[in-house]
């Protein structure tokens, strides 16, 4: 049996974001999975829902509405993980 992929390219909106107060430099952010045509479906990362997410990179990218483009793993289990991101880029750029 296949198994979908954990990691994959995501388009995305952040709804928040904030600084870790105990880690710095790592931001703490609820996003929302936006439609990608083509897009490789996760089991853990689809397109409409919302999840909370962290990242150690472009912390200016991560303002409230921004749409961005990421790779993203989840990490934990179904129903109690979050999604990390990385190599994040404005959706401009892709």
């Amino acid at each position: 049996m296949l198994s979908r992929p954990n990691k994959t390219r995501i388009k995305l909106r952040t709804i928040t974001s904030k600084e870790n107060a105990q880690f710095p430099g790592k931001l703490d952010l609820v996003i929302e999975i936006l439609p990608v045509a083509g897009q490789a479906v996760s089991s853990f990362i689809k397109p409409g829902m919302q999840i909370e997410a962290y990242a150690f990179e472009n912390p200016a990218l991560f303002t409230p509405g921004s749409v961005v483009v990421a790779d993203g793993e989840f990490i934990g289990v179904m129903g109690d993980g979050k999604v990390r991101l990385s190599n994040a880029a404005s959706s401009e750029e892709e």
